[in-house]
């Protein structure tokens, strides 16, 4: 039989996995209107922002409850914390997407898919990966699902360092509308950012789970 708090927990999780899956699919769908020039999905992502803002201040608020009323010991304490950091990450991941369609709205009838998207397709393909496998090791309880995330971000940081390259030269041989490659490029750094926050994700269940945060441990070792 669950306590209180094993129930309120429980129904903390939930919400969670609810945004995390929303977050998810917001990423999904921006690379699709980018491959499939759908500016109607475009609109429907940029109005989901406001949802991802009311689901993290919910979540927030039944953390901030629960740290107050329950006084949770140890690991329900540490679950409690790892949460108000990952839905700060989800937010940030939702306002990226939105960035990315907003800009998308502007460049998607002046975009050469065969010549663009390739490095940006593999780039998404790696980040949706890592936030999957992020929220996965959440829902199974299970931090070793997160471990190697953060070589796959090192993945996503060269695909970036590509598609900068690739835009100085189509710039330099006068094959790339300047406007368009400053936009694609701006697009790839959102995508790179969503990288970060997804790695952020996977330290805080590590955290949840065995009180240690890899990034912490890190910069002590130094």
């Amino acid at each position: 039989m669950q306590t209180n708090i094993g129930r309120e927990i429980t129904d903390l999780k939930n919400d969670l996995i609810e945004m995390g899956a929303f977050v998810e699919n917001c990423v999904k769908d921006s690379f699709i209107a980018l491959r499939d020039n759908d500016k109607s999905l475009l609109d429907s992502i940029i109005s989901r922002d406001t949802k991802t803002d009311a689901m993290e201040k919910e979540i927030e608020s039944r953390c901030l409850r629960l740290l107050v009323t329950l006084s949770p010991r140890a690991r329900d304490f540490r679950f409690i914390a790892a949460v108000l950091k990952i839905i700060t990450d989800l937010e940030r991941i939702g306002d990226q997407t939105q960035n990315i369609s907003e800009i998308q709205k502007f460049i998607n009838d002046r975009f050469n898919a065969q010549v663009d998207l390739p490095v940006l397709s593999d780039m998404y393909k790696t980040v949706q990966e890592m936030l999957r496998l992020s929220m996965d090791a959440f829902v199974a309880e299970e931090p070793t699902l997160a471990y190697g995330i953060d070589e796959m971000d090192n993945k996503v940081d060269k695909g970036f360092l590509q598609v900068r390259e690739n835009i100085i030269n189509k710039i330099r041989e006068g094959v790339e509308d300047p406007g368009v490659a400053l936009d694609l490029l701006q697009i790839a750094k959102y995508v790179e950012r969503i990288g970060d926050h997804a790695e952020n994700i996977s330290e805080w269940v590590i955290y949840a789970h065995t009180g240690s945060h890899p990034s912490l441990n890190n910069q002590l070792e130094k």
